[in-house]
C-alpha cells in the first residue's frame, strides 16, 4: 500500500530520523506485514516511490490540540495519547522527533486540529 509524504520528510525517512508516520485508518487496512510503498506525488505525474519496506506494527494515536502551555516554549502542547495512555514530557518530545518534526512548534502547526488514527511503524520501536 502507498504512503504519500510531503517531500520535506523524504531525507528524514531515508536517514532514519523519521521512523513512523500517523495516518487515519478508518477501514483498518494498516497492520503488521503490510508492504509500504513510500512515495511523494501520489496520483500525479510527479509520483516517486523512494523506498519500500514493511509495517512492523501499529499503535493507536489521538492528538488533541490546546493542551497545556509549557514554560520557555511558545507553542501550546497538544495532549497526545498512544494506545490510550498519555504521552508527555521527554516521551512527547521523542515522538515529535521520531515523526520527523524539527520542533514542537512545527508539530503543533501540522496537527492544529484533533487527530485520531494509527502510528504506522517500520522499525521495532514502540511507545
Amino acid at each position: 500500500m502507498h504512503l504519500s509524504f510531503n517531500p520535506s520528510f523524504v531525507p528524514k525517512i531515508l536517514n532514519g530520523q523519521k521512523i513512523h508516520t500517523f495516518r487515519e485508518d478508518k477501514p483498518n487496512r494498516w497492520g503488521k506485514g503490510s508492504l509500504i510503498h513510500f512515495c511523494t506525488g501520489l496520483r500525479s505525474n510527479e509520483y516517486n516511490c523512494f523506498k519500500k519496506d514493511y509495517c512492523i506494527s501499529t499503535q493507536t494515536i489521538k492528538i488533541i490540540p490546546q493542551g497545556w502551555i509549557v514554560p520557555l516554549i511558545t507553542a501550546r502542547l497538544p495532549k497526545v495519547y498512544v494506545d490510550g495512555k498519555i504521552i508527555d514530557g521527554f516521551m512527547l518530545l521523542q515522538l515529535i522527533g521520531n515523526d520527523g518534526f524539527d520542533s514542537v512548534e512545527d508539530f503543533c502547526e501540522w496537527f492544529h486540529e484533533p487527530f485520531i488514527g494509527k502510528i504506522i511503524h517500520w522499525t521495532e520501536f514502540k511507545y
